[in-house]
């Protein structure tokens, strides 16, 4: 990388210019305004660049952004990498491509900057990247020079020398300066060549030296933009004017604004580069110097701006869909009706401008007085406020647009059904599951008429209501619904969402099988599409996870989960980051035996919750006292459950999915204390097989069992133990008795001798000696890590070996000579297998199980 790092002035787009034209290579040129602070915008013009050397990396891009309100990055550049590493091994590509990023100093936001950190870590030595800045970029700068891996040019490099000022005013004042004159020029402008550029022009146009070398140093540039501006014609000056506005012009709109006069102007701006000069990026565009633009734009009174004129420069830049210029132009101008305009041309509808990035911004743009008049900004106003957890002012503001739409009769539009729809995922989301199932039907039937691409959402919103509820044949039945319309809209984020919840309903419809075959398609059309990078992805493999820890292949649910952690970053949606950082990572810890680790999950994911959530935030997702209860079981320690019991007597929830799974917890509690618990079981059992969750019959079958056991009905028991075997090999569950192998070996001994369970019941006993723990009390962390270690290769273990010595997933790359892609692969099959998720814990088990 090359980093030139100057203020505004001092030749920076010129030296970059010159340069690539001299070295001849092929390269793409972006510059960013205030504008472009986002991710989504920085990514999707760095795609453009490289669509010259790789044209379907835009199209790819482009599909993404449209798929996705909000982007992992990190993950995007992973994907770009590889994409990448396929062009290093094409026998055409070029020696090198160069990237030009100008004005980089718009760009701060902290997405930007780490997600481009990551790409130039790993970027292929023939990409190259030159960045011109008024600030140093916060990327690393010291550390890259430091490794040789980035050069700087800063304003001492680019500034005049004394030598290089004289000649440059020779040349064009035609006298040469006195030493002593040089030496007050230098100490008045220190070599910026803006400032030297406009003072010889200046002089040209009369200005004494001495006149000009007496202002103070903070008025110089403006000192000088004045006499130059003072020079201009009236029609020069008018032009001048109102072309300061939107920073860039062409002839074409110069005549569109002042006919004749202007293109004339025009001539005389673009004849003299002290004046104006062409756009690097953009052909037949042009830019004021940027010191006398600075100053055109302090010097211009808006208000006093002719309106017609105006109004057909926003006109000119709508029509030719640079929206943010024309944003910019209504903006500055106070011209707030028109800037509407702009947004609802650029984005039709809330969806497409809340997966722009760049719904924040635009809120702000405007007055808060205005918005609270314009609906559509109100339904703009409540997605972000919902967006943020803002519940309260989210629903203010719906309140406020349906109002609005009362007022202008315009009840039943567009609109009015995108405020039931957002209203709907708020009941949803604070546990109002009933009043969003009917919010959510009232939206149904209106698309419905509409045959909108959005119903998929809708039976997106059902699918999860259902599952809520409980209703878990219905949840499936909504879920595949949603599935084929999302696919058939090409919504990837639909799709994933909906994947969300149809793969636990499966699970608990006693589906496994079909469970991964829907879960390995969908990820198929997913990746052809590009779509896997979408940040809710974190959702399927947090049910892949779980479908694996059910059938008992904790490596298969290590890896998984190792990509799920991969796919987490600050645009994956809270909840989804807290399922899968703490409640998927404890279920998985538990079922590995690491109880240790389990406890400290539930510790930290309180914390979190305290620190940055309320409880009404994640009502119905978990229940930390039942996981510290069901950790302390598995060691043998039975208060905490039956403590947890009876905190649950005082207050009973509604019946929900949820609620009955802790309902059989309470079963757990009350045959530890002796009480029958068969009547509860028994509803539980019905209600479970009319909704379809097997998986929780099955579970009271097995507390039936034993609840038989314990009152003295061995062949009864017995009896519903095999009931339950039965439904479980049906369904492919595993998980569910080896939670408790040992105190039901006896049970499952004794159905081996049916000759219908013999196999199923040999597989569940060989599980034994793979158990970490056998007696619930944990044992010795060396004998559990041993036995889950499934043989790492010897190129995992030559991996391994060097992730001990702390060396970086590149370094390991160019020691095998393999791609990057390649080592990750490893890394990630060596977490899997060791059942770990960070280098530390590689470590620390494979030293301990004697690998290293």
């Amino acid at each position: 990388m090359l980093a030139v790092v100057a203020p505004s002035g001092y030749g920076k787009s010129c030296l970059i210019e010159q340069w690539l034209s001299d070295q001849g290579d092929l390269f793409a040129w972006v510059r960013w305004d205030s504008h472009d602070n986002s991710a989504r915008t920085f990514w999707k013009y760095v795609s453009l660049a490289l669509g010259r050397l790789v044209p379907d990396i835009e199209q790819d891009m482009g599909r993404l952004l449209s798929q996705s309100t909000e982007l992992n990055y990190d993950e995007y550049v992973d994907w770009l990498l590889n994409r990448l590493e396929a062009v290093s091994r094409r026998w055409d590509r070029p020696s090198r491509f160069t990237i030009v990023l100008d004005n980089f100093h718009h760009l701060t936001h902290p997405d930007i900057l780490s997600s481009f950190s990551r790409l130039l870590e790993y970027a292929p030595h023939w990409l190259k990247f030159i960045i011109g800045s008024r600030t140093s970029p916060e990327l690393g700068l010291v550390e890259m020079l430091s490794k040789g891996r980035a050069v700087l040019i800063t304003k001492a490099r680019l500034g005049f020398s004394d030598a290089e000022t004289k000649a440059y005013m020779q040349a064009l004042l035609g006298t040469e300066l006195s030493d002593t004159d040089l030496q007050r020029v230098q100490a008045k402008t220190e070599g910026w060549p803006a400032l030297v550029n406009i003072l010889c022009i200046s002089m040209k146009s009369g200005l004494l030296l001495e006149e000009a070398l007496s202002t103070s140093e903070t008025t110089m540039s403006e000192f000088l933009s004045q006499q130059l501006y003072s020079h201009l014609s009236s029609d020069q000056q008018a032009v001048c004017n109102l072309l300061s506005i939107p920073g860039k012009f062409n002839n074409e709109l110069a005549r569109l604004l002042f006919g004749d006069a202007g293109a004339r102007a025009f001539r005389e701006f673009t004849r003299q580069d002290y004046l104006a000069c062409a756009s690097s990026y953009e052909k037949g565009w042009f830019v004021f110097n940027p010191l006398f633009r600075e100053w055109l734009a302090n010097r211009v009174e808006l208000a006093e701006a002719d309106g017609e004129k105006l109004d057909r420069m926003i006109d000119f830049f709508a029509d030719g869909h640079q929206f943010e210029e024309a944003m910019s132009v209504a903006t500055r101008t106070q011209s707030w009706e028109r800037a509407l305009q702009i947004i609802q041309a650029a984005y039709p509808n809330h969806l497409q401008l809340y997966q722009s990035g760049s719904l924040p911004r635009v809120l702000e743009l405007f007055p808060a007085d205005f918005v609270e008049r314009q609906p559509y900004l109100l339904m703009a106003k409540a997605l972000l406020c919902f967006s943020l957890f803002r519940y309260e002012e989210s629903k203010r503001y719906l309140e406020l647009l349906e109002n609005t739409l009362e007022e202008t009769h315009d009840v039943g539009g567009s609109l009015h059904i995108g405020a039931h729809f957002l209203r709907s995922h708020m009941l949803r989301f604070t546990g109002q599951v009933e009043e969003a199932t009917h919010h959510t039907r009232q939206v149904l039937d209106a698309l419905k008429e509409q045959n909108s691409p959005f119903l998929c959402w809708c039976y997106c919103g059902l699918t999860a209501d259902s599952f809520l509820n409980d209703q878990i044949n219905d949840c499936v039945d909504y879920a595949f619904k949603s599935v084929a319309l999302a696919k058939k809209a090409e919504d990837g984020a639909c799709l994933i969402a909906s994947l969300g919840w149809l793969l636990p309903a499966l699970l608990l419809n006693g589906k496994l099988s079909l469970a991964e075959q829907v879960a390995e398609e969908n990820l198929v059309w997913l990746k052809d599409r590009g779509l896997d990078c979408l940040p809710d992805m974190v959702m399927v493999y947090s049910q892949l996870v779980t479908i694996h820890r059910e059938r008992f292949d904790l490596s298969s649910a290590w890896q998984d989960y190792r990509l799920l952690q991969a796919r987490l970053d600050s645009h994956t949606d809270p909840r989804n980051i807290i399922h899968a950082r703490y409640v998927v990572l404890f279920e998985l810890l538990v079922s590995s035996g690491h109880l240790e680790e389990a406890q400290n999950v539930v510790t930290e994911l309180e914390a979190e919750v305290r620190s940055n959530y309320t409880e009404q935030d994640f009502v119905g997702f978990f229940d930390l006292k039942a996981m510290d209860a069901v950790v302390a079981l598995k060691r043998g320690q039975v208060q905490p459950l039956l403590a947890w019991y009876q905190q649950r007597q005082q207050h009973r929830p509604d019946v929900t999915h949820r609620e009955r799974n802790l309902a059989l917890l309470e079963c757990v509690a009350e045959l530890f204390m002796q009480r029958d618990c068969s009547e509860k079981l028994a509803s539980i059992r019905a209600q479970s097989l009319e909704n379809g969750a097997i998986y929780r019959v099955v579970k009271a079958d097995i507390l039936m069992a034993l609840q038989l056991s314990m009152q003295g009905k061995p062949d009864i028991a017995q009896q519903r133990m095999e009931q339950a075997l039965s439904l479980a090999q049906s369904a492919g569950f595993v998980g569910v008795f080896a939670d408790d192998l040992q105190q039901l070996e006896a049970f499952i001994k004794k159905a081996q001798q049916q000759a219908s369970l013999e196999k199923y019941c040999q597989q569940l006993l060989a599980l034994r000696s793979a158990l970490p723990f056998s007696t619930g009390v944990e044992e010795g962390a060396t004998k559990a890590e041993a036995a889950l270690v499934e043989k790492l290769t010897p190129r995992e273990i030559e991996v391994l070996q060097m992730l001990a010595e702390g060396k970086s997933n590149k370094w390991i790359a160019e020691q095998m000579e393999v791609s990057l892609s390649t080592v990750k692969n490893h890394v990630s099959n060596v977490f899997g297998k060791l059942q770990v998720t960070s280098r530390t814990e590689a470590v620390s088990v494979a030293r301990k199980v004697e690998l290293l």
